[in-house]
């Protein structure tokens, strides 16, 4: 005899569908469904597309199934391959979602969440750039980073220096900014490097008004700061893992270095003759 708990188990986790290769669509529980170990979108706060999809399936269902594998390293839980939208328009509709069980491995993973989104929106540039950098700590070799996201070598290497010369807590800040393509992003990557627009536009970033904002809003919000931001002879010095190690301020007949670490300005003092030296060689 089935309980009251099985019949919603039933409910929530059933065969709605049996597809032509074999595969069986079920209709699972959305909170079992746990999102992409990378996913390629930036879910901004406010998001005009997601909510005309959540009312489409509020009044006409779920067209399309979603994609997932079974997690991992959670029993009983499952791990999204694409259909990130529709399972969180399902979650909050209070709504069993349609979905598709794959024996995934990561590489697999990657290459469905591809083959998906690429024909059907165009992530945009920031979604490219966070998604190489994301895969690449993950350990993820370059041909198959390049071949999950759709991209030639020669623009990965692109999309990395923009994140890295901008930083990626601001680019999450920002958000996807679809309307934004490469040009302008680089535009705020050189223009960040000025005087201390960097930490300028950290305290823009941190503002709950800006936070408030459309994506592609907040964007132009920090173009025009960076643009308006006076020109100036200084620039940050970065290190490769975003620490603010200091500025060199030039002049026409020379230059000032100034550094934020007292060690590190006496470290630099202590072999300023062998920086000298090496300085000449290349010289000669």
């Amino acid at each position: 005899m089935v309980g009251a708990i099985g019949l919603l188990e039933e409910a929530f986790t059933s065969t709605v569908a049996a597809a032509p290769n074999g595969e069986v669509t079920l209709e699972l529980d959305p909170s079992l469904i746990d999102p992409s170990f990378a996913p390629d979108r930036m879910e901004p706060e406010r998001d005009k597309e997601f909510e005309n999809l959540k009312e489409s399936i509020a009044r006409n269902g779920q067209n399309v199934a979603v994609c997932v594998r079974r997690h991992p390293e959670l029993s009983g839980r499952y791990q999204l391959a694409y259909g990130h939208r529709r399972t969180r328009a399902a979650r909050e509709l209070g709504k069993p979602v349609k979905a598709i069980i794959r024996n995934y491995t990561d590489e697999e993973m990657l290459k469905a969440q591809g083959n998906e989104n690429i024909p059907r929106l165009s992530l945009s540039f920031a979604e490219k750039a966070m998604h190489v950098v994301n895969l690449r700590q993950r350990g993820f070799s370059n041909a198959v980073t390049n071949e999950a996201v759709g991209i030639h070598k020669t623009d990965a290497s692109v999309l990395v220096n923009v994140i890295t010369r901008i930083g990626e807590d601001i680019v999450r800040a920002i958000g996807p900014a679809p309307e934004a393509g490469r040009r302008r992003w680089e535009t705020i990557a050189d223009r960040i490097q000025l005087e201390d627009a960097k930490a300028r536009i950290k305290i823009l970033v941190a503002d709950p008004k800006f936070n408030e904002m459309e994506s592609d809003d907040r964007f132009k919000k920090v173009l025009e700061a960076v643009q308006t931001a006076p020109v100036s002879n200084r620039i940050s010095i970065v290190s490769k893992s975003g620490d603010v190690i200091g500025d060199i301020e030039l002049s026409k007949k020379g230059g000032k270095i100034h550094v934020m670490d007292r060690g590190f300005a006496e470290f630099i003092h202590e072999r300023s003759e062998i920086l000298w030296n090496e300085y000449k060689k290349q010289q000669s």
